[in-house]
């Protein structure tokens, strides 16, 4: 083929695609040096040659048709696959172009290797396909926010939670969605993330289909701006986490009141659990058994044996008692007797063991007894597990047959459940169980004045256990009527051990033995008092669980309406409902507020007896009754404002309000009278003073110092006068202000001159800083002098001698910033957020005796907020204090303007 030029050839030459031109006749003209690097060919050997050699035949077929090939241009591409000459195969993308030369047609094919670009396509379209199969299996709530919270990116996740975000949100603020309280942590959590870099973590609270969801969230940096939010809704785990917390404290309890050495191991023999008995016979720590296994802390043959013990109850799944065996402990050999008993859930699968030894080396001869402990022990842990997992609705009758097994082991005639009414003043027989033959005596405890058994009541109040092997132990006199009341019952012998309701007593759960007398050993007294204690909880949960069920929906209710505290009462000041819009105080947390509880349980006494003397009063008056208390919790006080109103013929509801803030502002106000009256009094006193002095002065020295003494005193009056007006004229609205350009460089020079006086008569060195001329601000030249001298001459005061204040003045932007900083004796961070509050002063202010009232500095924000401008303060205590003026300026400078 004749090219029209060199320059044409060099052109087809040097291009990376290759190059293939051929006739009419599909017959190869031209192949540039490209298409021996994608065939493999030899491309000065291919002209001539078919077209076929290099592309397929039903391309070619598209261009010897001469109206498709008008259609072919390189926007037009398509795709084959290429048998290179040595055998591989590649994707090649080829581009058809047709060219007249000479009234002849010929045709350009234009290719290039493709075959990584449709890896990499694959690659992409499975990245894709796993990327969303990955969001699909993800139960976490997946987002981006930026800095300000608002939502930028949705994952299309499918999380476990009633809470479902959409790309409708996207732009949308956490501040839009969220509670405010919920919306500031967020935010929090994303600025302390971005400026650390670092991953952060947050739990949270929200309300969905009135029910409270609890969410763990990592928030980790992806931008300087932005972070990825990830949520989980925890709610499920947080309440299985507290009733494994719940369990475990049980167990815990349970296994240390035990008189044995106790532990549980898992499968691979490594301590779970162990009481203090066992941590103490092995001279070690809790915390430095857990974990560890016999090898780590016995000798090979002895842990070797106890290994092969835990195995053989592993295996079989069933206990195993070890009779004596001889350990070495701390150098010491002891006799050890165990039972070794396997842990199963709910499948019946193994899981670990339990172990209970009991040191028999000085007690080798009493095999009797040790029978009696380990029956003991069984017995314990049978009583344990009847009330794990037990419905509510089964409590009662597994109550009666704890008595019946407890009474059949302990080979008593009776044993009894007995709960006390404190409104009626009574008790009650509310179980009981009668070995055959025995006579019960529940009609006898049935609601029975308290002041009939005096003394018995008041050794199980204190918490006493009371074991009476014969009636004769009760002292005489003061137990007369309960030794002949229980005469009167048949009963030979008795024990009784308090029954607890939320740390309070209650009742009592007592046993009885009608023809012998009965030794009440230690063991079998830790089991009543085990018993009782489970005994207790159980009802105390059933009791809970009925007032939850009566009062769910009523209380769902209440919680959204009333914003204080509800709490309806029966006459006796039991809780029956609650609705808690702002819980009461930390003294109340503790005790825990629900139905069932009461007053006694939840408040101090002399409180909780003079809110119930109000319930009896408005019950039997049938009018509203009002009482205010004080809860302390060690360091804060807290004041409260409850109303009583009948809410029932036998009921009231008690309206619960914090009026701390009240009481605060109302003692305050009360300081500042007496402070502002001291302050008024003083002058006043020195002048009277100064008066007589004037009146009875001989010399013009001494006439003109009284005179002096008099104009400032005078003038100390006034100030206060006006600041008290000035307070006045704020609170009503009616401080005025003009409105005009003001030189602050001028006004703080004069106030800076006027302070250096007082400052250098209390030692205090006063130092200015002004960067260059300061720009005009919008004002009132007279209250930015008083803003200035209340924060100069505070500065001082409170700067002990040989301290130093500096005041600087600078421009930052649109703003002038003047910052007033002292040495002095700093402010308590308590007190900071109530600083710029009227009548407030320091609680370090007021223990130096340093003249104020309080209002200044509420004076000082109140000016500098009506100019546009802000006012901070950052402090240390004993280091010093600075204040920092934020003002809005006119541009330029004084000169300028």
């Amino acid at each position: 083929m004749n090219l029209p030029d060199s320059v044409f050839e060099s052109f087809f030459r040097g291009l990376a695609d290759a190059v293939l031109i051929y006739d009419e006749q599909l017959t190869i003209q031209y192949a540039n040096a490209a298409v021996r690097q994608l065939t493999g060919l030899d491309s000065q050997a291919l002209p001539g040659k078919p077209a076929s050699t290099v592309l397929p035949a039903y391309l070619l077929e598209l261009t010897a048709n001469r109206q498709t090939t008008g259609t072919l241009s390189l926007s037009r591409r398509m795709e084959f696959n290429l048998l290179r000459e040595d055998g591989s195969e590649i994707t090649v993308e080829v581009s058809f172009v047709r060219i007249e030369v000479d009234d002849r047609l010929h045709f350009a094919a234009v290719m290039r290797d493709i075959t990584k670009r449709k890896k990499y396509e694959a690659s992409l379209e499975g990245s894709e396909a796993e990327l969303k199969a990955l969001f699909a299996a993800i139960t976490d709530t997946v987002a981006v926010l930026d800095r300000d919270g608002r939502y930028i990116k949705i994952a299309p996740t499918r999380p476990l939670t009633p809470l479902r975000l959409s790309n409708q949100i996207v732009g949308m603020s956490v501040r839009d969605l969220y509670p405010p309280e919920v919306a500031r942590a967020f935010l929090d959590t994303i600025r302390q993330t971005l400026e650390s870099k670092r991953p952060g973590n947050l739990e949270y609270e929200l309300e969905i289909a009135r029910e409270r969801h609890t969410f763990s969230a990592t928030v980790s940096p992806l931008t300087a701006d932005s972070v990825y939010w990830v949520a989980r809704d925890i709610t499920e785990r947080r309440r299985a986490e507290d009733a494994l917390l719940l369990r475990q404290s049980q167990m815990e309890t349970l296994i240390n009141s035990l008189p044995a050495l106790v532990y549980m191991k898992d499968l691979s023999g490594r301590y779970i659990v162990v009481n203090e008995l066992y941590s103490k016979f092995l001279g070690k720590k809790p915390s430095q058994l857990a974990g560890k296994t016999d090898f780590d802390i016995l000798t090979s043959p002895q842990a070797e044996r106890l290994a092969a013990e835990d195995q053989l109850v592993i295996q079989t799944g069933k206990p195993l008692y070890v009779g004596e065996q001889e350990a070495r402990f701390n150098g010491q050999t002891t006799a050890l007797a165990t039972r070794k008993v396997p842990i199963k859930n709910g499948q019946g699968e193994v899981i670990g063991i339990i172990g209970l030894s009991q040191d028999v080396t000085e007690l080798k001869e009493a095999q009797t007894r040790l029978q009696e402990i380990l029956e003991l022990q069984n017995m314990i842990m049978n009583l344990s597990t009847r009330f794990i997992n037990l419905p509510v609705e089964n409590t009662d009758l597994e109550v009666q047959q704890s008595l019946a097994a407890l009474g059949e082991f302990l080979k008593v005639d009776r044993a009894s459940l007995v709960q006390y009414n404190l409104a009626e003043a009574s008790l009650t027989n509310t179980h009981e169980w009668c070995r055959p033959g025995t006579d019960s005596q529940r009609e006898r405890y049935h609601r029975l004045p308290l002041n009939r058994l005096t003394w018995w009541v008041q050794q199980i109040q204190e918490g006493n256990f009371i074991h009476l092997q014969s009636l004769e132990d009760i002292p005489p006199g003061e137990g007369d009527h309960v030794r002949h009341f229980l005469e009167d019952q048949g009963v030979c012998s008795i024990a009784a051990v308090p029954l607890r309701f939320g740390g309070m007593v209650s009742g009592f759960l007592s046993l009885e033995t009608r023809q012998e007398q009965t030794h009440w050993s230690g063991e079998k007294i830790a089991l009543l008092k085990i018993s009782a204690d489970i005994i207790a909880n159980a009802l105390e949960r059933m009791r809970t669980d009925e007032q939850l069920r009566r009062s769910e929906a009523r209380n769902r209710a209440l919680l959204q309406t009333i914003p204080d505290s509800m709490l309806r009462l029966n006459r006796s000041g039991d809780i029956l409902d609650f609705a808690a819009g702002d819980l009461p105080g930390p003294g109340w947390l503790e005790q825990g507020l629900k139905p069932g509880a009461s007053l006694a349980r939840l408040l101090p006494v002399q409180t909780a007896r003079s809110l119930l003397e109000r319930i009896q009063t408005a019950l039997t008056t049938r009018q509203m009754q009002t009482m205010e208390f004080q809860l302390d919790d060690g360091s804060t006080s807290t004041y409260y404002e409850a109303r009583l109103i009948i809410s029932g013929e036998e009921e009231v509801t008690a309206i619960i309000r914090n009026v701390s803030e009240r009481a605060r502002l109302e003692q305050m106000k009360s300081d500042f009278i007496n402070r502002a009256t001291h302050e008024l009094r003083t002058p006043i006193t020195t002048s009277l003073l100064m008066i007589n002095l004037l009146e009875s002065a001989s010399s013009p020295a001494e006439i003109s110092q009284y005179t002096a003494i008099l104009k400032n005193e005078i003038e100390r009056q006034r100030l206060l006068v006006e600041d008290l007006l000035t307070v006045a004229k704020l609170d009503n609205n009616a401080y005025e202000m003009s409105d005009r350009p003001v030189q602050p460089e001028i006004i703080l020079a004069g106030v800076i001159a006027s302070e250096k006086v007082v400052a250098d008569s209390r030692q205090v060195q006063l130092e200015a800083r002004v960067q260059g001329p300061l720009p005009l601000v919008m004002g009132d030249e007279r209250a930015l002098q008083q803003v200035f001298t209340n924060l100069i001459d505070n500065a001082v005061k409170f700067t002990p001698p040989g301290g130093k204040v500096q005041i600087e003045a600078q421009t930052e932007g649109a703003q002038l910033l003047i910052k007033v900083q002292d040495t002095g004796i700093g402010i308590p961070p308590e007190d900071i957020p109530n600083l710029f509050t009227r009548f407030f002063r320091a609680s370090n202010a007021r223990s130096r005796e340093v003249p104020g009232t309080g209002i200044g500095l509420y004076i000082v924000k109140s000016i500098v907020e009506k100019m546009g401008g802000q006012i901070s303060v950052a402090s240390q205590l004993e280091q010093g204090t600075t204040f920092s003026i934020r003002l809005p300026h006119l541009g330029g400078s004084r000169q300028e303007n």
